[in-house]
C-alpha cells in the first residue's frame, strides 16, 4: 500500500509540474510577445530569428550606404551644374563677345579678366568637399584637384597620353624683334607679327624644364625655344617645338597629320609624354590628383621616402610616402557597396571634368591676349627714323609724310593680323568649350543615372526592411489570441490537475490512517 500510494502521489506531483511548466511558458510568451525566449525553446526558430537579424543589420548598412551615397552624389550634381550651366557659359559668352572685329586689346583684356575670375571659380568648384573629403580626387579624398596656394617646393615626374583628337590646329603670332631677327629686310623695315598656322599640343604647367621631357618618338626631336625666337611656331619636319614659357609643343604639320600623324599618335593607346614640373602656383592642377604621377621632392618641413610596401599605421604628419607612380586616375573611384556584391561608384573623377585641356586652353588664351601690345606711335617713328638715316644713295631718304605712312601701314596690318589670329583663337576656343561643356552634360548625366539606380537600390532596400519585420514577425511574435487560447487550457489543465491530486492524497491518506 505504501509503494502504490508513493507511486500515485509522484505521478501526481509529475503532472502537476508538466501543467505548471506549460503555464510558465506561455506566460513568458505573454509578457515578451516572442515565442521563443530561450534557444532552447526551439533551436529552429531561434537560428531563422538569428539570420532575419543579420539580415536586417545588413539593410540598415545598405540604406546608410545609399543615403550617403545620394548626398554625395547630390553634391557632385550640384557643383557640376554650376560648372557647366553657369561658368562655362558665362565663359562662352565673354569669348563669343570677345571674339568682335571692332574691340581693341583693351576691350578684348576686360573679357580675359572676367574668363581669369571664371577659371579661379571653376578650381574652386572643383575642390568642393563633403564632410571634409574632396568631392572630384577620387581615392585621394585627402588632397585638393586644384592647388589653392602656391607650392614651390613639390617636385613631379607626370605622365600625360595625347591622341591626335588632342592635337588643336590654330593660328599663332610670331614678333620679331632685332635680336632673333634674322636679317634686316632690305628697306629697312621690320615687319609685323608673323602669322602661322600651328599644330599645338597645350600642357597644363609652365614651370617644365624641357630636359625632363621624354616619350617622343624616335623620329622627332625636341628642340627648346624661347618665345621670341623668330622661328618659334615654325618647326620643320621631325622636329618639336617646346616653349618652356607656355608650355606648348609645336608640331610641324607634317608629324601631326595623316600616316605620319597616325604613327606618331598611334589609335587607341596614343603618345605618352613624361615631363618633370618643379614648384606649383595657386589655380594649377594637382598632378597627384590629375595624373599618373611620382612625387619626386616634398615640401619643406616634410620628409620624403619611396619605399615599395607603405604601412599607413607608420604614417607620420611630416613624411610623405611615395612608391612609383601613383594609381592610375581612371581607376580611383570611390565605390560604395548597395546589395550584396553590388557595387555603385559615387564620385565622379575631377579628370573626366576639369580636364586639363580645359585649364590649358583658358589659360593660354588669357594669357595669349594678356601678352599682345600694338607697336607703340613713337617707338615706330623712332625705328624708321633710325632706319631713314641708313638709307645711303642711290636711295632717297624718306620724308616725314612718308614716315607716317609707313607707321599707318605698319600698324594697320599689325591690328588685321592680331585681329585675325585672335579671332581664330576665340573662335576656336568656343569650339573647345562646347567639347567641354558637352563632357561635363556627359558627366552630369552619368551621375544622375547613377543616382537614379541608388534611387531604385533605396526603394527596393524600404521594401526588403518591410518584408524582413514580416518575417521576423511571423516568426517570433506571438498570436495574442491564439495564446490566451492556450492560456486558458493551461490554466484549467492545471486547476484539473491540482484538484485530481488533491482527491487522490485524501484517499491515500484515509487508507494510510485505517491501516
Amino acid at each position: 500500500m505504501r509503494i502504490t500510494s508513493s507511486m500515485m502521489t509522484n505521478n501526481m506531483m509529475l503532472n502537476v509540474g508538466r501543467t505548471v511548466r506549460n503555464l510558465d511558458g506561455l506566460w513568458r510568451q505573454q509578457s515578451s510577445g516572442r515565442v521563443v525566449n530561450l534557444p532552447s525553446d526551439n533551436p529552429l526558430v531561434a537560428a531563422r530569428a538569428l539570420k532575419f537579424r543579420s539580415n536586417m543589420r545588413s539593410n540598415f548598412d545598405f540604406q546608410d550606404n545609399v543615403d550617403r551615397g545620394l548626398a554625395w552624389m547630390d553634391v557632385t550634381q550640384a557643383s557640376l551644374f554650376n560648372v557647366v550651366d553657369t561658368l562655362l557659359a558665362s565663359a562662352r559668352d565673354s569669348i563669343n563677345a570677345a571674339s568682335n572685329d571692332y574691340l581693341d586689346l583693351d576691350d578684348r583684356r576686360a573679357f580675359t579678366l572676367t574668363m581669369r575670375n571664371m577659371l579661379h571659380q571653376i578650381g574652386l568648384e572643383m575642390n568642393t568637399q563633403f564632410a571634409g573629403r574632396y568631392i572630384f580626387s577620387g581615392l585621394r579624398t585627402n588632397q585638393p584637384p586644384v592647388f589653392s596656394q602656391n607650392q614651390p617646393g613639390l617636385h613631379f615626374e607626370i605622365e600625360q597620353t595625347f591622341f591626335l583628337r588632342d592635337i588643336e590646329r590654330t593660328m599663332s603670332l610670331q614678333f620679331r624683334n632685332d635680336i632673333t631677327q634674322p636679317a634686316v629686310i632690305p628697306d629697312g623695315i621690320e615687319l609685323p607679327p608673323i602669322v602661322h598656322d600651328i599644330h599645338v599640343i597645350k600642357l597644363p604647367y609652365r614651370n617644365i624644364d624641357p630636359a625632363t621631357i621624354a616619350g617622343l618618338p624616335a623620329g622627332l626631336n625636341l628642340i627648346p625655344m624661347t618665345l621670341d625666337h623668330y622661328d618659334a611656331y615654325n618647326p620643320e619636319p621631325g622636329e618639336v617645338h617646346f616653349i618652356a614659357e607656355t608650355g606648348e609643343l609645336i608640331f610641324n604639320a607634317a608629324d601631326a597629320t595623316g600616316a605620319a600623324g597616325a604613327a606618331n599618335f598611334p589609335p587607341g593607346t596614343g603618345l605618352t609624354i613624361s615631363y618633370e614640373v618643379n614648384g606649383f602656383s595657386a589655380n594649377e592642377l594637382n598632378p597627384a590628383v590629375m595624373f599618373p604621377s611620382r612625387l619626386i621632392a616634398a615640401p619643406p618641413g616634410h620628409t620624403l621616402h619611396h619605399l615599395t610596401v607603405m604601412d599607413p599605421n607608420d604614417l607620420d604628419p611630416n613624411e610623405i610616402f611615395f612608391n612609383g607612380f601613383g594609381p592610375s586616375v581612371d581607376n580611383q573611384n570611390l565605390t560604395y557597396e548597395f546589395s550584396t556584391h553590388t557595387t555603385v561608384p559615387v564620385n565622379t573623377l575631377a579628370s573626366n571634368v576639369l580636364t586639363p585641356n580645359l585649364f590649358a586652353d583658358l589659360l593660354r588664351l588669357v594669357e595669349f591676349v594678356d601678352s599682345l601690345e600694338y607697336t607703340d606711335k613713337s617707338e615706330l617713328r623712332e625705328h624708321f627714323e633710325a632706319q631713314n638715316a641708313l638709307r645711303l644713295p642711290p636711295l632717297q631718304p624718306w620724308s616725314d609724310d612718308e614716315i607716317t605712312e609707313l607707321i599707318y601701314r605698319h600698324r594697320y596690318t599689325e591690328r588685321a593680323q592680331i585681329n585675325r589670329v585672335v579671332n581664330d583663337r576665340f573662335n576656336n576656343m568656343l569650339y573647345l568649350i562646347d567639347r567641354h561643356s558637352a563632357q561635363v552634360r556627359q558627366e552630369l548625366t552619368d551621375i544622375g543615372s547613377r543616382g537614379r539606380r541608388l534611387e531604385l537600390f533605396q526603394n527596393r532596400l524600404e521594401h526588403d526592411e518591410g518584408s524582413l519585420y514580416r518575417l521576423m514577425s511571423q516568426n517570433e511574435d506571438v498570436d495574442v489570441i491564439r495564446l490566451a487560447t492556450l492560456i486558458s487550457s493551461a490554466q484549467a489543465q492545471y486547476m484539473a490537475a491540482i484538484s485530481v491530486g488533491t482527491n487522490i492524497i485524501n484517499v491515500t491518506l484515509g487508507n494510510f490512517l485505517q491501516v
